[in-house]
């Protein structure tokens, strides 16, 4: 029970600092072998407690009365049911009925088996079969939504790095270690925000595009689909999202991204978005937000004034999300689909028995996409703040 204990606590604490990490693919592997070797910690201390106590106490059983009514049965019962404990198979009992029977009720109860499906995910205790298979048993239905969110979910990328890509290819080269300088100051920061709220550091971050042309900004914006976007795009998620309209359902990009880049993405994929958009004034971006960024508690009201304006029957509806503060969102779907879960959504997806898919990016494509400052593109765009 002790050596029990122990290990728990050291799980715990790697699961406190694996929390504490910059997301990435090795970070949320990481964590999902923590929480499954958690749930399996947490087994073994229950069945200790269960059994323990038959290893450390001392008992005499007084089975007179038993034995008493046994022998008032009618010979011919005591035939069809035998009542001698000595004619039990006590090892095969405890070994190949009982405790195979306590360890899967266990795992039933605590979440989900380890799994089966193409990407190396679990299946969940709700749907049986693979979400594909619930995809496809309401096609047909115009009132299913698939919301999809997009950086770290669709989109190996955040709203840091297409600010980032954006900048940099808009000044000349000369101007790149200033900016940068400056981006390095302001990331301790924006990375406390970040951990605290996700709409918080929205707010605080956008004020970075303060004084932009917006023109200039869109334009790179759509340079970003092909140089950015369309690079660290998971497949996986392009597919998903064309079984999701092949089977009639509605598909939603719900983002706390800039349309500046996410609208490109929704046209080629011929799909609606709802996402953050900045205020402009005088000809330029103020950093400033039209309305609360769709983070957190808001996207899920969100989602809910969408599904009430189109007829969308949430209880038969998909969301797919990378982030715990996705987690509004993902309570209001029928079939939630944690996609590279951070690690505390990790935990609470295995807890709650979802489904984790691990989608992937093209091979080649793991790098920061730079821009190229030798291309016309680059001097053309150069000072366009």
């Amino acid at each position: 029970m002790t050596r029990v204990r122990f290990g728990m606590r050291a799980v715990e604490a790697a699961q406190w600092l694996v929390e504490r990490a910059p997301v990435g693919a090795a970070v949320s592997k990481l964590s999902d072998d923590l929480t499954e070797e958690r749930n399996r910690l947490e087994r073994g201390l229950n069945l200790l407690e269960l059994y323990g106590i038959y290893t450390s106490v001392d008992a005499v059983f007084d089975t007179r009365n038993t034995y008493a009514l046994w022998q008032q049965t009618p010979a011919a019962e005591q035939k069809v049911f035998p009542f001698d404990p000595a004619l039990f198979d006590w090892t095969r009992y405890f070994q190949d009925v009982h405790m195979p029977t306590v360890v899967r009720m266990a795992r039933a109860d605590t979440g989900p088996r380890k799994g089966a499906g193409p990407s190396g995910s679990t299946a969940p205790k709700t749907e049986g079969n693979s979400v594909l298979n619930a995809l496809r048993r309401r096609a047909g239905r115009e009132d299913v939504l698939a919301v999809f969110d997009v950086d770290g979910t669709l989109v190996e990328t955040n709203v840091v790095e297409y600010y980032f890509w954006m900048r940099l290819k808009a000044q000349p080269l000369t101007d790149w270690p200033g900016f940068l300088a400056g981006v390095a100051r302001s990331a301790p920061r924006w990375l406390y925000l970040e951990r605290r709220s996700r709409a918080e550091f929205q707010r605080s971050f956008y004020r970075a595009y303060d004084g932009l042309n917006p023109d200039e900004m869109r334009r790179l914006g759509r340079e970003a689909l092909n140089e950015v976007t369309l690079r660290r795009i998971y497949p996986e998620g392009m597919r998903r999202i064309r079984e999701h309209k092949r089977a009639g359902h509605r598909v939603l990009l719900l983002t706390g991204a800039l349309d500046l880049v996410v609208e490109p993405l929704a046209e080629l994929l011929e799909v609606e978005v709802d996402s953050a958009h900045l205020l402009v004034r005088d000809g330029r971006l103020t950093g400033d937000l039209e309305k609360p960024p769709p983070a957190g508690e808001a996207r899920g009201f969100l989602l809910e004034e969408y599904a009430l304006a189109n007829g969308v029957d949430l209880a038969e509806s998909f969301a797919y999300a990378d982030s715990l503060s996705d987690l509004p969102m993902l309570e209001m779907v029928g079939t939630p689909v944690p996609v590279n879960p951070d690690p505390r959504l990790s935990q609470l997806a295995g807890q709650r028995g979802w489904r984790i898919e691990r989608w992937q990016m093209a091979p080649g494509n793991w790098h920061l996409p730079m821009p190229d400052p030798r291309s016309a593109e680059y001097r053309q765009y150069s000072g366009s703040r």
